[in-house]
């Protein structure tokens, strides 16, 4: 199963989290069903957006 995560470019609220618990939850019914199941995150890389609010707050 792959799950594409968050964008991080911003401060980190609960909306990060909802794909993250929706999935687990959905992998461990899976495995309890007996199902053999690989759990893949991507973490999109940093990008313009994050590099340019890093640079404003300093």
């Amino acid at each position: 199963m792959y799950v594409c995560g968050i964008t991080p470019y911003d401060d980190a609220h609960l909306g990060h989290a909802m794909s993250i618990i929706i999935f687990d939850t959905l992998r461990r019914f899976l495995e309890w069903r007996g199902r053999r199941v690989r759990l893949v995150y991507n973490f999109t890389d940093v990008d313009d957006k994050l590099i340019a609010r890093a640079a404003q707050e300093g």
